[in-house]
Order: structure tokens, then C-alpha cells, then sequence
């Protein structure tokens, strides 16, 4: 099992030189960090454990002015080493970091005391004292307690050991899920190219796979991986990685990117979430204040929107959207932490319940009842209202699985289908029985007025429905839709038209006036008939027109060339006989000479000739015809 090990605690106290001691490894690699004595940026190391685990260690920043460095490392942690100097004990830092690695829900770690060469025995106990008293009902509260000191060697095998009981207690991550990275440090290598570093939170990634920079969408290649130093085909979740990618310059992806395949996120400018604020936050959070939000790598300002409150305390909780000043990619169950705009402060933080919802109005109980929903429901009332929700999306159900967790959902789709909660109309599409009443109502609206406008068709054809039902949807999603009413009889189809199921066309004396008045036109236009457009002029408009053209289609009085043009049944024929005529006393026909045998321009010469074709009556040679044998 691959962990990420994260240090945690007050500046100055020891977090680099216990990594160093344990792993062998400096952190600080920076020229500024070795001058000042300060951890700065984050470093990284790896531990092999007697247990047989390698656990990926990021040692961060303790300086205050720092806290946006600590946080993009934090995010990608499986547990925590909270150190504390025996000299100082618990620190400012000490509790802000304490208050991040609880926002970000670690459940495991070990609490290190360091620096115990430069105290007695009694003070360490006295420290102890202060550490199970600070850290009393949080996730630290039964971690081993380890005395240690770099300098003299004391406590690190005892660490070491404790890391190893630790580890087998942390939950596997997920590998089944598509990749995520994000991104925490950005450089190039002369030969190579653009290199990203940063913790493989969940999935599988391998050399050669095309993976998307979110939030830009910008599209590379994995050229090559490396975990610890060493070249890998491919590296899993829980593990520190560098991606050589290709296909993209260093400029185009930077710290607070997120690596992962194409079309597995979604950008947002807005995120669902359950809001806690720290018991020791000094500040409150008004409705549609500014903070900084930071998830994952990446640091954004955030307008807070408290759907059920005016202002929240320390220690309050409550349901709240954000809404970002810039787009971001989260997935549901995200952690995510924040801080005040001004100063600069840890207050809070929590999970994503909806990491693409739309925008809510304040103090609205569906709202609300939504959110306990996706934060306590059973995984059957999550599926039920994801439908719900993105029905008129007409989202699949890989963006419902997803959206709620990416677990498997078939037990709670097959239950919810039973029950006629929702309604599966094609392998991967789900609505709910509530939009589909909708729908229904929505299309037979759109078929009485249809019926009503042109009475004498017969109905209206696929496409037409498709543009008024679900406008900008996709063919396959529609037509399913279309084909469960079909299905059901609350519509009829036949001869590729749609309409109402008792729907029959009823013909009147100014009707039949129109049919003769239509076929009269063609007939008079004898080889080169009115196209469409030139009858949309002529009619103005009356759109009876159009169902006459239907009607004398359907007779046969009039035979379609193309989308353009009709054609008289007489004149088809007389076409058809003048052509065959020539061909008994020549091989071949060109457009040219049956163009001049017709009398007419080239285009109407064209139509009956690929009408020909069509019908294999013809088959085309070159620029000439001969016939289909």
C-alpha cells in the first residue's frame, strides 16, 4: 500500500532535520531555505518502514507566511506527523496546522516531540501532559506520542515503529477511479521537457496515456513517470510523482493544476459544500463575504453564500455554496480549507457535496432538504436525487455514479426502476418519472400546435421534434426519449411522422383547392419546377403549403429529388422516357446533352440525374451516365 506521510508544526521546530533523520534525505533544496534556516517551499523524501511499506513523505513550511505552502501539500496526505519542539511546546502553528489536518479530515498520525537533547526528562513528561490536553477529542488523541531527537539519534527507531503500526490502519486509497493529480511544483528538464510533481490521489496513471490540465483543458501526453527518483511505467494512488509530459510548453501548466484523463472532471464556478468553522477561528463568516478557498493544490477566491444563515460562529457548521472568481475543477467528497480575506487566517473548512450545482437562492427548505441529502443520505437517496437534478441534462449515468461518489450504483438503479421512481430509457440514461411528466406534456403541446398549424400533414418528422422538445441535446438522448412515448402510445409514429395518437388529417373544400392549386404549380413548371424557397415566397405566410407538398408526396403526384426540389409524377416520367430513348441509340448520356434535351438549366438536370442514380436506374461514369446493369 502506497501513504503520503505529511509534517505538520510550528516554524523552527525540527519537522526538516526529523525528516532528515529518518530518511536520510534533505527537504530544504532552495538556496534561500539553506541561507535562512527555514523550510519554505515543500520538500519531499520517502521512508522504507519494516512492515514493507515505502510511504511518500512532503515536509512542509512552518512559517505563517507560508500557511498557502503548507496547504498545497497537506491535500494529497494520508496521515499526519505533528511535530513539537520539548523547548517550546505547542505553538501558534502548532494549532493552525492542527486546525488544517482536521478540516481536511486525516484520520491517523503520531505526535513527535523533538529537540529532547535540549530538556530533562520532567519537562518532556510536562510536554506530553500539554499535548493529550490540547489534542483531547480529535484525531490525535490516542496517537503514540514519540520522544525523539535528531541531533543524538534518540527516538528514531522507536518512530519508525510506530510509523509501521500505524500505516496498516490507514484506508486504501482508490485505484479503480480515473487519475487525479494536482499539481504542486512546475519545471523543465533540458531534454525532456515540462515535468509536474505532486501526490497521485486516486487511480492509475501510465507512460503514453493523453491526459487534460484542469481548470485550462489544456491536452498533453505522459511521456515518462518517475516515483522517488526512479523511472516507472506506471504509478498508482498514494504515491509522489513526476510526470514528463509532452505536447505542452512549462508555461501552459502550473502549482494548483490537476492532471487527470479527459472529460473525467468537470470545471465549475461554484461548489455545494458542508462549511465548519474551528472552535479556536478568532473570525466569523458573514453571508457573501470573500475568502480564500484552497482544494487540492490550488488557492482561488470565493464568494461565501450561507443558504440557511446570515453569519457564522466558531465551532458553527452549515450548508453553503461558493462561488468562484475563477473556475475550478472539484469532485464530490473533496476536502477543502479556508482562509479569511484579510488578515490572512485558517477559519475553516469542509467537503464537497455537488461539485457542479447550479445557483441557489437563500433560505429555500428544498434546498436544503437537497443538501442533508447528499451529506447523510442512504447511497439509494443520492442516486435518486442526482436523477433527479440533472434529469434535464440528460446526463448518463457515468456522470450520476460519479457525481455521488464514483461507487458502484447498479443494486440502487435496478430498486428505483422497480419502484417507478425513475425510468431507464436507453443503457446509459436514466430520468426521473417527475421530468418525463414534463416531457410528456411538453411534447404534446408541441404536437397540438403543430397539428393545428399545418393540418393537412400528417404529423411532424424527428427532427423537428428534437429541436422543440430538447433543443442542443444529443440525437441518440432525444430520440430515446421520443421512442419511450412512441412505446407507451402516448404518441404515434407512422410513415416517419410523429403526432398525436387520434391525430388524422381531415380534408376541407379549401384543402382540395390547395392540393390542386400545389399541383398545378409543378405541374406548370414542368422539368424545372419551383424549388421550396421559391413556394415560401409565393405562399407568404400560409404555411398550408408544406402539408400539401406532404399529402401529393405520400400520393405520389409529386416525387422529391433532393431537399430542394420536387418534381410532377408526368414530368418524372416524360424525363425518365427522354433519357432511356436516347440511351437505346447511345452508350452514354453526358449532363451537358440531356440538360439541352430538357430544355433546362444545369441544376434541374443534375437532380433527376442523381435521382436516376439513386434509384440504380442510372450509374455514373465519369462525367456521363449509362444504365444500371
Amino acid at each position: 500500500m502506497n501513504l503520503i506521510l505529511g509534517t505538520a508544526g510550528h516554524i523552527d521546530h525540527g519537522k526538516t532535520s526529523l525528516v532528515k533523520a529518518l530518511t536520510g534525505i534533505d527537504t530544504d533544496r532552495l538556496k534561500e531555505e539553506k541561507k535562512r534556516g527555514i523550510t519554505i517551499e515543500l520538500g519531499f523524501a520517502y521512508l522504507d518502514l519494516s512492515c514493507g511499506n515505502r510511504i511518500g513523505i512532503v515536509d512542509v513550511p512552518g512559517h505563517e507566511k507560508f500557511i498557502n505552502n503548507m496547504l498545497a501539500g497537506a491535500g494529497g496526505i494520508d496521515l499526519a506527523m505533528m511535530v513539537i519542539a520539548a523547548d517550546e511546546g505547542i505553538m501558534p502553528q502548532t494549532i493552525e496546522h492542527f486546525g488544517i489536518l482536521s478540516l481536511l479530515e486525516i484520520q491517523h498520525g503520531v505526535v513527535v516531540i523533538t529537540k529532547t537533547d535540549l530538556v530533562d526528562a520532567d519537562w518532556i513528561e510536562m510536554v506530553k501532559d500539554e499535548i493529550r490536553e490540547k489534542f483531547k477529542g480529535s484525531f490525535l488523541e490516542n496517537a503514540p506520542i514519540i520522544p525523539v531527537s535528531a541531533y543524538t539519534g534518540a527516538g528514531i527507531e522507536e518512530l519508525k515503529q510506530a510509523l509501521s503500526q500505524i500505516v496498516s490502519q490507514v484506508k486504501a486509497k482508490k485505484l479503480s477511479t480515473p487519475f487525479r493529480l494536482p499539481i504542486d511544483r512546475v519545471f523543465s528538464v533540458d531534454g525532456f521537457g515540462t515535468v509536474a510533481t505532486g501526490t497521485l490521489i486516486e487511480g492509475r496513471v501510465k507512460v503514453g496515456e493523453n491526459i487534460m490540465l484542469y481548470p485550462t483543458l489544456e491536452t498533453a501526453r505522459v511521456r515518462s513517470l518517475q516515483v522517488h527518483g526512479t523511472a516507472v511505467e506506471k504509478a498508482v494512488a498514494g504515491q509522489r510523482v513526476a510526470v514528463n509530459l509532452t505536447g505542452i510548453k512549462k508555461q501552459q501548466v502550473m502549482r494548483g493544476d490537476t492532471i487527470a484523463p479527459a472529460t473525467s472532471m468537470e470545471n465549475s464556478m461554484m461548489v455545494d459544500v458542508k462549511l465548519n468553522i474551528l472552535k479556536s477561528s478568532n473570525r466569523s463568516v458573514k453571508n457573501a463575504s470573500r475568502v480564500h478557498f484552497y482544494h487540492g493544490t490550488k488557492e482561488i477566491l470565493a464568494k461565501v453564500i450561507l443558504l440557511a444563515k446570515d453569519e457564522l460562529e466558531a465551532g458553527e457548521s452549515a450548508y453553503v455554496q461558493f462561488r468562484f472568481e475563477e473556475e475550478l475543477a472539484l469532485k464530490v467528497g473533496d476536502h477543502f480549507v479556508i482562509r479569511f480575506y484579510s488578515p490572512l487566517e485558517t477559519i475553516g473548512g469542509g467537503v464537497v457535496l455537488d461539485a457542479n450545482p447550479v445557483k441557489h437562492r437563500r433560505n429555500q427548505a428544498a434546498v436544503i432538504s437537497a443538501m442533508k441529502i447528499k451529506e447523510n443520505g442512504t447511497r439509494k437517496d443520492k442516486v435518486l436525487l442526482a436523477i433527479f437534478e440533472q434529469s434535464k441534462n440528460l446526463r448518463d449515468i457515468d456522470y450520476i455514479r460519479d457525481h455521488i461518489g464514483n461507487e458502484s450504483i447498479t443494486k440502487e438503479l435496478d430498486e428505483l426502476v422497480e419502484e417507478k421512481k425513475i425510468v431507464q430509457l436507453s443503457e446509459g440514461l436514466y430520468l426521473s418519472k417527475e421530468y418525463l411528466a414534463s416531457l410528456k406534456n411538453k411534447l404534446l403541446k408541441i404536437l397540438r400546435e403543430y397539428h393545428k398549424t399545418y393540418p393537412l400533414k400528417e404529423g411532424a418528422n424527428r427532427e423537428e421534434v428534437r429541436g422543440k422538445l430538447i433543443p442542443r441535446a444529443s440525437v441518440a438522448a432525444i430520440d430515446s426519449i421520443i421512442n419511450y412515448f412512441i412505446d407507451k402510445k402516448i404518441v404515434k409514429w407512422e410513415s416517419e411522422f410523429i403526432s398525436l395518437p387520434d391525430f388524422k388529417v381531415v380534408y376541407k373544400e379549401a384543402d382540395t383547392e390547395l392540393l390542386n392549386e400545389v399541383e398545378k404549380l409543378y405541374k406548370n413548371g414542368e422539368f424545372a419546377p419551383p424549388s421550396l424557397d421559391d413556394l415560401a415566397k409565393y405562399y407568404g405566410k400560409n404555411k398550408q403549403y408544406t402539408g400539401a407538398i406532404t399529402m401529393l408526396k405520400k400520393s405520389g403526384t409529386i416525387i422529391a429529388l433532393d431537399l430542394k426540389y420536387c418534381i410532377h409524377k408526368d414530368y418524372y416520367q416524360k424525363a425518365l422516357d427522354l433519357m432511356n430513348n436516347y440511351l437505346k441509340e447511345n452508350d452514354e448520356i453526358a449532363l451537358g446533352i440531356y440538360r439541352d434535351i430538357l430544355g433546362v438549366s444545369r441544376k434541374y438536370a443534375v437532380a433527376l440525374l442523381e435521382e436516376f442514380d439513386k434509384k440504380r436506374i442510372t450509374k455514373k461514369v465519369g462525367e456521363a451516365r449509362r444504365l444500371y446493369k
